[in-house]
């Protein structure tokens, strides 16, 4: 049995992303949710946009996503603010129109540093001390609860 090293890991979920990959309970029907009330939803992922495309496309329909965006050469990456304002340039919206979700205190430095609301989730990989010390004003516990902004 050969061991794997970090390179050869990675190179594997780049070729085989969905392999262990599944949306969190509850995130496709809030997602639709979402969708029906014509608000708009992005992901921003520092994971290679390659990667990230294929993920999305193998997890939502079509269209559930106004834009999907992973890291690119050249690129900015979590937590520089300017990855969030080109998202919102395309999607004509300003830092006080969006709330940003995410598990992680990068996700809660790229919110507060790009003007936008920093709403942290519970059911992600960090504790929700690393969440609010990242800068998350409320942390939620069900995606149900997101609905609660609207």
């Amino acid at each position: 049995m050969a061991a794997l090293v970090a390179g050869e890991s990675a190179a594997f979920y780049a070729e085989t992303p969905l392999v262990h990959s599944k949306p969190y309970p509850g995130i496709s029907e809030i997602l639709s949710s979402l969708r029906q009330m014509k608000i708009k939803t992005a992901v921003l992922t520092n994971k290679p946009d390659p990667v990230a495309q294929k993920v999305i496309a193998g997890l939502f329909p079509p269209g559930t996503f106004d834009i999907v965006r992973g890291e690119t050469m050249g690129g900015s990456r979590k937590p520089d603010p300017s990855c969030v304002w080109d998202l919102l340039l395309e999607l004509k919206l300003s830092p006080a129109d969006i709330i940003f979700t995410g598990d992680s205190e990068i996700d809660m430095e790229t919110a507060v540093s790009a003007g936008c609301f920093p709403l942290g989730v519970s059911w992600g990989y960090r504790s929700q001390e690393t969440i609010f010390s990242g800068g998350a004003r409320r942390i939620i516990k069900n995606p149900k609860e997101l609905l609660n902004f609207f």
